[in-house]
């Protein structure tokens, strides 16, 4: 006694095999964004302006620990960027925005913190001038 066929034709097959992956990175997507949501809140454009405005104000002797904040907050995004590698192309282009946003303030910072604010005033920060920054729904 044998296990009873679940498909009888290879369309059959094909079709249930799509329906899986489709149902797979449905599920992966809405995980990811969940982890997107809670590292960056409703939107990567007020997440950096935050970072941006929190970096300028504070004190010379504070920008090594709000670089390590920012740094752990890259950490995780990368993570997420790994994962949104196997579920497809809209959860990946958000969370490479956000990447792509943290590292350009990381860039700043390390060149000056003058440099920082000159180029903050001057719009010249990624979520400044990125159209495509992602806003949660």
């Amino acid at each position: 006694m044998g296990r009873p066929q679940l498909y009888n034709s290879p369309e059959e097959k094909a079709r249930a095999a799509r329906m899986y992956r489709q149902a797979y990175k449905n599920r992966n997507a809405t995980s990811i964004n969940q982890k997107l949501f809670a590292v960056i809140g409703n939107s990567s454009r007020d997440f950096t302006e935050t970072l941006c405005c929190a970096l300028i104000q504070c004190e010379e002797s504070e920008v090594p620990n709000a670089l390590i904040d920012i740094l752990a907050a890259l950490d995780i995004i990368e993570d997420l960027e790994l994962e949104a590698r196997k579920v497809g192309s809209a959860v990946l282009t958000r969370v490479r925005e956000v990447r792509v946003s943290l590292e350009d303030i990381i860039a700043w910072v390390r060149i000056d913190m003058d440099a920082l604010d000159e180029a903050y005033e001057k719009g010249e920060i990624y979520h400044q001038y990125a159209d495509s920054i992602y806003v949660c729904s």
